[in-house]
């Protein structure tokens, strides 16, 4: 969700989730928000569990690609540049509500 100043704001997501009374497609009106992937443990009833996360991500971003996932849904930047990696920590950032990121450990299948 965003707030007011147009940031990014987590607290104001979990409020929407525990307001009492209100449906969810009434506080998905009320206050829209999209859920933002960046992983995918299973499709179609087949476990992707033993898939390295790299190939679970384009597992999901061929989702999005074909449109099978859209809005409200959004696909998370994945890199596995150094580089990039790190300017995602840039204050910049978390100028905008971005409160952090999640790093895996890349591994080969089993």
């Amino acid at each position: 969700m965003l707030s007011a100043e147009g940031r990014l704001d987590f607290g104001a997501l979990q409020q929407r989730a525990r307001r009492r009374g209100h449906t969810g497609a009434a506080a998905a009106a009320r206050h829209p928000a999209h859920l933002v992937v960046f992983d995918i443990f299973e499709r179609r009833d087949r476990t992707l569990m033993r898939y390295p996360q790299h190939e679970r991500w384009d597992v999901l971003a061929a989702l999005f690609a074909r449109q099978a996932l859209h809005a409200p849904w959004t696909l998370i930047s994945c890199t596995h540049d150094r580089d990039r990696d790190e300017r995602w920590f840039d204050p910049a950032y978390a100028a905008v509500g971005i409160e952090g990121v999640v790093v895996k450990i890349r591994r080969a299948a089993r």
